[in-house]
């Protein structure tokens, strides 16, 4: 029957159902039974710890991050007015696509750099660096060329003013 699953182990096996029968999902004990083991499985170990307390530093540079482009915005808001603020998200976000392109390379290079160092092999570690590196600066320097000749005319075609767009 494609609407009835068994779930949990030997000695607490439930066969549930979705909308008729003694454990149907919107029973009261399927319901309780289900928020049980969502506690069961949401009980801190010290694995789940030392994961927090490695997100954290994590996570409060990215809020940081963001506070950080609120403030940019509303800076260029209140001192070079509205059609600036659009030029510049829309500028923020033709580079930054460009860039996640790129940040591949840097992904790549936190994984590799761990494990080569997690071996104790620094001077691949190193290698990957330089490495990597090189081919962010080689691949992000062109490109820096080809926005610095486009934006202008993208921003035009975007329909901002010639004061803007310059």
């Amino acid at each position: 029957d494609p609407g009835k699953v068994e779930v949990g182990d030997e000695e607490d096996n439930f066969e549930y159902s979705i909308c008729c029968g003694e454990n149907a999902l919107w029973k009261c004990g399927t319901i309780s039974h289900g928020i049980n083991n969502l506690i069961y499985l949401a009980e801190l170990d010290n694995e789940s710890q030392r994961i927090i307390r490695l997100s954290v530093p994590f996570t409060a540079g990215y809020v940081i991050e963001g506070i950080y482009d609120i403030i940019e915005l509303a800076l260029i808001s209140n001192f070079l007015g509205f059609e600036s603020v659009a030029a510049y998200a829309l500028v923020d976000m033709l580079i930054g696509t460009t860039d996640e392109f790129l940040r591949g390379i840097i992904d790549a290079l936190a994984t590799l750099t761990s494990h080569a160092v997690g071996s104790g092999n620094n001077y691949l570690a190193g290698q990957y660096v330089q490495i990597a590196g090189l081919v962010y600066f080689c691949g992000s320097f062109p490109l820096m060329f080809v926005w610095m000749y486009t934006v202008e005319p993208i921003l035009l075609w975007f329909g901002m003013d010639e004061a803007t767009a310059s």
